[in-house]
């Protein structure tokens, strides 16, 4: 696809499934794991901050590529740093999800809890790490437990611990941390939102039967109704069709919501992620697709920021790609800036699977507009800052490896001048590899991340491009991507 980057000159640049069910993840995780032993090696003797931080990330990822005792061993050497608790954390959740260790999970949580109480009593990182481990019990599997531990912390970190522990159980269709939740709301907002998990974990458990509605009748707050409405639909009895009349009724409750200026400054953060969310399902309502297509367009054009949307639009174009290119490019065109360079690239994706499926004889006409696409996405690109353009490269090194073009691939990579992003695009290739089960380019891939972030000259920074980059391609796959703010305020988790 040489004709890719005749046409365009990067300017200035100098579905997923499960990990364990990819055959290719089994084939790449020891190579990943010696990638970052390796670059944990580079890094024994050095001492300081940055080198802390550097161990930090490092044992996450090893954590989250299930290497827990290399993780735990560079977790110990945190000693009594801020970063101790929150390695130990991570390490935690993925011993009881992951490694169905308990009595492991337990150790690293104790270690996560002594760290957090050598922070300063009361304060707001001390709630926040209490916080980080009640979610990291609850997501290990160990609900009871996250649940007790929280009812024994004092009330601004209790709130705080319950409110996350309560979204967890819910989509697990566990009530018990919601009902206590309850049990310490101070108004009626937070009493809405209590009362609306309580009838998220009812319809997560049993589906869209009377109870579930019933419960959500006493829920106040109009966007505190949205993520049982979507549930509800997600989850129809009997194998029916979900109900369109929930996604009318979660739209109507997105109009009834007056958002205030948030923290961040700015407005419509859950508004607009509700409605990403409700698009989304209302591509499957009904038999026509046309109709369909042409209501969930709709809701996303009235999206205020497509940033707070960002990963919804993207799923969009990805999935209708190859059923109404037209529409999606419509919308595409839309946009601006790293958006628009994320949706086109999530279209290539969507294009790109048809070309490099190999028992389907990739059509030439579908080669030469995967080719264009990019051109359009990597001229987008050179429009933007000098930062925020070398990051648009990441998603379309992972397009052009979804389309199997992986020299092209590594020719956008190769295209960007910092070390962090390039390691990254790198990762964004190795995902895909692992994704679509091609080792060999995995391994690959892997490689040039490591020689770009080597390209570090102090091996601090070059250990903690390698840590952060990796996650790239661990969360992904084992489905632990971390919410962006925008789902997370609206609840949608």
């Amino acid at each position: 696809m040489k004709a890719i980057f005749v046409a365009v000159m990067l300017c200035l640049w100098c579905g997923v499934g499960r990990a364990e069910d990819h055959e290719a993840w089994k084939q790449i995780q020891p190579a990943l794991s010696k990638l970052l032993n390796d670059a944990a090696a580079r890094i024994d003797k050095v001492e300081g901050k940055e080198a802390d931080i550097a161990r930090y990330r490092l044992a996450t990822a090893l954590a989250k590529s299930g290497d827990y005792a290399a993780a735990r061993k560079l977790a110990a050497r945190l000693k009594d740093t801020d970063l101790a608790g929150s390695a130990w954390t991570t390490i935690g959740q993925m011993q009881g999800w992951k490694g169905r260790d308990r009595a492991a999970a337990a150790d690293s949580f104790a270690r996560a809890v002594e760290a957090a109480r050598r922070q300063e009593p009361g304060s707001f990182d001390q709630r926040s790490a209490y916080s980080d481990i009640v979610a990291a019990q609850a997501r290990s599997g160990d609900i009871e437990g996250a649940l007790r531990f929280a009812r024994g912390l004092d009330d601004e970190a209790k709130q705080k611990s319950l409110t996350r522990l309560a979204r967890i159980a819910a989509r697990r269709g566990i009530e018990a941390p919601a009902t206590a939740l309850l049990q310490v709301a101070r108004d009626e907002t937070e009493k809405s939102e209590a009362l609306s998990l309580r009838a998220l974990a009812v319809a997560a458990r049993e589906g869209d039967v009377p109870a579930a509605r019933a419960a959500l009748a006493k829920v106040t707050e109009p966007l505190h109704k949205v993520p049982v409405l979507l549930e509800l639909f997600d989850n129809p009895l009997g194998g029916k069709r979900g109900d369109p009349t929930l996604l009318d009724e979660a739209l109507a409750a997105v109009a009834q919501n007056k958002p205030a200026p948030s923290a961040f400054g700015f407005h419509d953060v859950e508004n607009d992620a509700a409605r990403g969310a409700i698009a989304l399902r209302q591509l499957r309502v009904g038999t026509e697709p046309g109709p369909a297509i042409a209501k969930a367009k709709a809701t996303l054009e009235a999206v205020k920021l497509p940033d707070n949307a960002q990963k919804y639009i993207e799923t969009f174009c990805e999935k209708l790609a190859l059923e109404d290119l037209p529409t999606v490019l419509a919308f595409a065109q839309r946009l601006a800036g790293e958006q628009r360079v994320a949706a086109l690239s999530a279209i290539v994706r969507g294009l790109g699977r048809r070309l490099s499926a190999r028992r389907l004889e990739p059509r030439p006409e579908l080669r030469k507009t995967v080719e264009e696409l990019v051109n359009q996405a990597l001229a987008a690109a050179n429009e933007l800052g000098e930062s925020d353009r070398r990051w648009a490269g990441v998603p379309v090194a992972r397009a052009l490896a979804e389309a199997g073009e992986f020299p092209a691939a590594y020719q956008v990579a190769n295209s960007i001048d910092q070390a962090n992003q390039r390691a990254y695009a790198f990762a964004s290739i190795a995902r895909s590899a692992i994704e679509n089960q091609r080792g060999e380019q995995a391994r690959e891939a892997l490689k040039k991340l490591e020689a770009a972030a080597l390209t570090e000259k102090q091996p601090e920074s070059a250990a903690r491009i390698i840590g952060q980059a990796t996650l790239a391609i661990t969360e992904p796959l084992l489905g632990d991507e971390p919410a962006d703010v925008a789902s997370a305020m609206a609840g949608l988790e």
